[in-house]
C-alpha cells in the first residue's frame, strides 16, 4: 500500500488549513519568519499527536506550504524542527514522512523512558517549587475536564503539556532531550491507546497520582507511578 500523502489527509487542503476537530489551523503571518516557523511546527506537531497525520504519512515543503498558505522558507525550517525533535524523518530528494515505529522499537523506546524517569523522579521532587506545583494542579484540572467530557484532543494536548512541564522541572538537558525525542516518535501511539476506555481511565488516574506524588515530593511514590505509566501496551 502506498504511503499516505499530506493532500490525502482529512479531506484535502481546504479542511486541513482551516480547522481540525473544530480547532483553528490559522496562522498569525504578521510576525517574523522564525515565529511563523514555530507556529507551523506546533500545528504540524499537533496533527501528528492527534493522529491526523499517522505514521508513514509523506509531508513535503510544497504540500504543507500550500495547505497552510505560507511560503516554503518557514515551512522548511518547521520541518527541520520537527526532524530534530523526532516527529519526522527527512530523506534527501524524497521529502519527509511522519516517523514510523514498529512494535519492537516501541517496547525499546518505553524501556529507555522508564530508565530516564527513574532518574527524573528524584530531580523533580528535589527541584520542584510551589509555583511548579500550582501549574501542575491547573493542568490537572484541565485534564480532568477533558477526561470527563471525553475530549481526546484536549486531553492529549494537556497530557503532553504535563510531561513537558515535568521534564522542565527535572532540569536536565540530557534527560529532557532523550525523553522528549522518544515521546515524539511514539506520539501517535497515545492517540490509539486512548481508544480503549479502560486504558484511558488508567492513564488519567496515573496522572492524578503523579501530581499527588510531586506535591508530596515523594520520590519513591513518583517512581512507582512512572513505572506503572510506562508499562507497554500492545
Amino acid at each position: 500500500m502506498p504511503a499516505k500523502k499530506i493532500d490525502d489527509v482529512h479531506g484535502g487542503a481546504a479542511s486541513l488549513s482551516s480547522s481540525v476537530g473544530g480547532r483553528s489551523m490559522k496562522l498569525d503571518q504578521g510576525m517574523g519568519s522564525a515565529t511563523l516557523s514555530a507556529q507551523l511546527y506546533e500545528k504540524v506537531r499537533d496533527l501528528i499527536y492527534l493522529g491526523v497525520l499517522p505514521p508513514g504519512t509523506q509531508v513535503t515543503e510544497q504540500g504543507l506550504s500550500r495547505q497552510f498558505g505560507v511560503s516554503r522558507t518557514p515551512m522548511r525550517e518547521a520541518l527541520r524542527m520537527l526532524e530534530s525533535r523526532g516527529f519526522v524523518e527527512i530523506t534527501p530528494n524524497k521529502g519527509a514522512r511522519v516517523g514510523v515505529v514498529d512494535n519492537e522499537e516501541y517496547h525499546t523506546g518505553m524501556a529507555i523512558v522508564s530508565v530516564v524517569d527513574e532518574i527524573l523522579a528524584e530531580r523533580i521532587c528535589r527541584l520542584v517549587t510551589d509555583d511548579d506545583i500550582a501549574e501542575l494542579e491547573v493542568l490537572e484540572m484541565l485534564m480532568t475536564k477533558a477526561f470527563e467530557n471525553r475530549d481526546k484532543e484536549k486531553y492529549l494536548r494537556v497530557n503532553f503539556q504535563i510531561h513537558e512541564r515535568l521534564e522542565a522541572i527535572g532540569d536536565s538537558f540530557f534527560l529532557q532531550s532523550i525523553r522528549s525525542f522518544i515521546s515524539a516518535r511514539l506520539a501517535s501511539k497515545s492517540h490509539v491507546l486512548l481508544g480503549d476506555p479502560a486504558t484511558w481511565k488508567r492513564f488519567y488516574e496515573e496522572h492524578l497520582a503523579m501530581t499527588a506524588a510531586v506535591r508530596a515530593r515523594d520520590v519513591e511514590a513518583l517512581r512507582k507511578v512512572f513505572r506503572n505509566h510506562n508499562q507497554t501496551i500492545d
